[in-house]
């Protein structure tokens, strides 16, 4: 199965995710690996790559987009195994909480179980993803922060 392609066609047909929107944010930050198969050699964006072995990668703010995005692909793979572990690696200064509280719904709206591990920052709302992990599965590199603000 192509799961960028399954993944494109499920955002932007079930999640609202416009294409060229789509299209734009995967060709701007994207890196390409080259994958050998048994029989012929594939290019693809290492994003697509991590979410056939169930890794999303929030690796910048949250805002809307990138909230449909990222609920789209927790709603995909839960949509191709229910029972599958999903990890979510953060690096994210936080942002916007309605945005984040989507996220944030998903993760405990699926059946499959969401780890969490947070890779350099993980503040504010993004910090608040990092909790939403299953009990037993968050966890932080040995460098990573961790802020919550109290205003």
């Amino acid at each position: 199965m192509d799961y960028s392609k399954e993944f494109k066609k499920f955002a932007t047909q079930h999640q609202g995710v416009n294409s060229l929107y789509y299209d734009q944010i995967i060709s701007s930050m994207t890196p390409y690996i080259i994958e050998e198969r048994q029989l012929n050699v594939a290019q693809m964006d290492v994003f697509s790559r991590l979410m056939m072995d169930r890794i999303i990668f929030l690796g910048t703010a949250i805002n809307d987009s990138i909230a449909n995005i990222i609920q789209a692909q927790l709603l995909f793979l839960e949509s191709v195994d229910k029972e599958k572990d999903i990890q979510i690696y953060i690096n994210s200064p936080g942002g916007s909480v309605y945005a984040g509280l989507g996220i944030y719904d998903t993760m405990q709206f699926i059946g499959p179980d969401v780890s969490t591990i947070c890779t350099g920052i993980a503040a504010s709302m993004a910090a608040v993803l990092l909790c939403a992990g299953k009990e037993g599965k968050r966890s932080g590199l040995t460098h990573s922060r961790v802020m919550i603000t109290n205003h």
